[in-house]
């Protein structure tokens, strides 16, 4: 069901969510909540070894401002106290934070918090430095205190259960590709598409995030599968493909075939397994593409005739394209591609996708 965010078209901006947030947190808003969401937030925090914030309020109220300028970077929410001490608050949406940039805000005066739509809305490092306090949560304390019809001023209540009904769809949407995709409720995987193309205004920026949050969690099974752990396996948004994983390191029980070894020794190049996803999550049919598997190469000391070379291994299959140099991209290209169907991106036959394609280029120890 549409809301008002979605008809005002400010689902994906942050500084909206943000200045959502700072309302609640301030005790004198008109939401007609007093100092209760201020002080659920600040316990949220406190649970998770944090208690800074709520020492700070056993004494005053902060000052709360958005968009505050500090330190040569503008944060997105700011509580100040009279002694100087100050939290900053940094809010990711539909955008993806990392401790580099939570960091620039820290100080002996200043502490940080992290809020983000769901765990993949920071990078695995934020959550073991800083307290990550989710919209789930922010919701649950919504739906706990919602103010009756009439109680705040300029009908405000309205707005609240709006942005409550807001958020519970987008989690909701969140939680559905988890069951269908992890849990093995394959027949839901129709709902995905469905839920796209309703009247919602959503971009396709919506789409890559929900493909993303599915790549965080196929990213932890790949990590606690017994061949591919241990190679760092990443993801990452952008722009112009859709969200994409791949591995830091060598996949330590992987070792490829001695030709490709030698081959990439004589170019100096480097080889790295790659998944990409275009519509991926909201293929409409489970045997629709939902992207590609790749192996791919970068950094070869003469690239065109590495292609060649490994062109003549003849490694490919009839399902699959050779090598092809990727554009934009300086030195990097594919020596195989095989398309991705949207059965295979649930989560055990992911993995086997992506082991018989490793499989295909070298051996798995035991």
């Amino acid at each position: 069901m549409r809301t008002i965010i979605d008809l005002l078209q400010r689902g994906n901006l942050e500084l909206f969510h943000s200045s959502m947030i700072a309302w609640f947190l301030d005790p004198e808003g008109e939401h007609g909540m007093g100092r209760t969401f201020l002080d659920r937030f600040a316990q949220a925090v406190a649970l998770q070894g944090w208690p800074d914030l709520q020492t700070a309020l056993s004494r005053e109220l902060p000052t709360i401002s958005i968009e505050t300028a500090g330190r040569g970077v503008r944060c997105d929410i700011s509580l100040r106290f009279s002694d100087g001490c100050q939290f900053i608050i940094e809010n990711k949406v539909k955008s993806v934070g990392n401790r580099v940039q939570l960091e620039r805000y820290q100080s002996a005066s200043t502490k940080v918090i992290a809020i983000g739509l769901t765990e993949a809305s920071f990078d695995g490092t934020v959550a073991d430095s800083f307290p990550l306090v989710r919209y789930q949560y922010l919701l649950d304390i919504l739906e706990d205190q919602p103010p009756a019809l009439g109680t705040t001023k300029s009908g405000f209540e309205h707005l609240i259960e709006h942005y409550a009904r807001y958020l519970k769809r987008e989690l909701e949407l969140l939680a559905l590709v988890h069951a269908c995709y992890f849990e093995g409720d394959f027949e839901r995987h129709g709902e995905l598409a469905d839920r796209l193309t309703q009247r919602q205004s959503r971009s396709r920026n919506d789409t890559r995030f929900v493909n993303l949050c599915y790549m965080e969690a196929l990213r932890t099974r790949f990590e606690r599968d017994e061949l591919l752990s241990g190679a760092g396996w990443y993801s990452e948004k952008n722009q112009q493909s859709g969200v994409w994983m791949a591995h830091r390191e060598a996949v330590p029980r992987f070792s490829f075939s001695k030709e490709i070894f030698d081959l990439c020794t004589h170019f100096d190049a480097k080889l790295w397994f790659h998944l990409e996803l275009h519509d991926g999550v909201f293929t409409r049919r489970s045997q629709d593409q939902a992207g590609v598997l790749q192996l791919r190469a970068t950094r070869g000391s003469a690239p065109k005739e590495f292609v060649s070379a490994f062109h003549r291994l003849g490694k490919t299959k009839e399902h699959q394209k050779g090598p092809k140099s990727i554009k934009d991209t300086a030195q990097t290209f594919y020596c195989v591609q095989q398309p991705l169907l949207g059965e295979k991106l649930f989560s055990d036959a992911a993995v086997a996708e992506l082991t018989d394609l490793m499989a295909q280029f070298g051996t798995f120890s035991d």
